[in-house]
């Protein structure tokens, strides 16, 4: 992972809700469309009642259960 790579991860774990979270790290660290991560996030937000990830693991596992879900 290159620094900036890094520093945007760092940053949308930094996001104040999960919707936020969920899109941007969808958007920054794994390329998807802003189209397509409103829709994540929204999802998200659902199934995982907008309670905020407190680390990239957690993050990383709800982008992809939800992108899979999808």
């Amino acid at each position: 992972m290159t620094e900036n790579n890094a520093a945007l991860r760092d940053t949308a774990l930094l996001a104040p809700n999960l919707w936020g979270q969920v899109y941007l790290s969808s958007r920054w660290t794994h390329g998807v469309d802003h189209e397509y991560s409103m829709a994540l996030a929204d999802d998200a937000v659902r199934a995982f009642d907008d309670e905020r990830c407190t680390n990239h693991d957690d993050l990383d596992f709800v982008v992809a259960e939800i992108a899979r879900v999808d």
